[in-house]
């Protein structure tokens, strides 16, 4: 599932990060206001298939190497684990009405800000290891998550691994292990490199759509333990 944000949200865009540039007293290209940014990112002729919101983010950060505000953790993180629901499609009909009553917003509109966000969290200063637990989809869980959790079960040393969700992890590896007590499932081992742009607070999040590259596997009391390395986004 991909969500598209097209010129419709330009003006949700120019809203953010006026807030945002005024809050941090900085300016982008000189004295260029927001809005000339929307337009300039707009107008640029790229080769490629990224969202509007990443050609536009990509843009604004050529724009300002230095002195961009850094972050710890994305403000949205409190109801990603809802919108990770929707995107893995294991959520039950009318859940999508209710969900945006609850994020006050359009969930195109909420999973743009979110994405933009990880562009000004703070790099990680060292290497660090982080484990993630993943149970056997329930019985109400849709065919994509069953599907997913499948392919992934037979990962093997040199696949590359896609997340399509906001992937939460933890330093915890017995936390971690929690969710897969009980049914089994997947414990992931993933080394994350210096320099990652992850979101922190209680747990460590991913940005959508991370990449990782196996660097092992190995059956484990619980299920399957799959060693992943992070691969940071150029």
């Amino acid at each position: 599932m991909r969500i598209f944000v097209g010129n419709r949200e330009n003006l949700f865009c120019q809203k953010f990060l006026s807030n945002l540039l005024r809050r941090n007293k900085m300016a982008v290209n000189g004295k260029a206001r927001a809005g000339s940014v929307i337009t300039q990112a707009g107008n640029q002729r790229l080769n490629d298939d990224r969202l509007f919101c990443q050609k536009y983010w990509d843009y604004v950060l050529q724009k300002n190497k230095k002195g961009m505000a850094k972050i710890d953790k994305v403000s949205t993180s409190f109801d990603l684990t809802d919108v990770n629901n929707y995107l893995l499609d294991c959520c039950q009909e009318g859940y999508l009405p209710k969900l945006e009553r609850s994020l006050g917003m359009p969930i195109n509109k909420f999973i743009a800000k979110s994405d933009m966000e990880f562009k000004f969290l703070k790099p990680a200063k060292t290497n660090y290891t982080v484990w993630r637990g993943i149970g056997k989809p329930e019985y109400w869980a849709g065919d994509f998550l069953r599907a997913l959790f499948k392919k992934t079960e037979e990962t093997k040393k040199g696949d590359i691994v896609f997340m399509p969700e906001y992937a939460y992890a933890s330093v915890d590896r017995d936390y971690s292990e929690f969710y897969i007590r009980r049914n089994g499932g997947i414990l992931y081992q993933i080394e994350t490199p210096k320099g990652a742009k992850l979101s922190k607070g209680r747990y460590y999040m991913f940005p959508r759509y991370s990449k990782f590259e196996c660097t092992g596997a190995e059956e484990i009391e619980n299920g399957r333990l799959i060693k992943l390395r992070y691969i940071m986004r150029g």
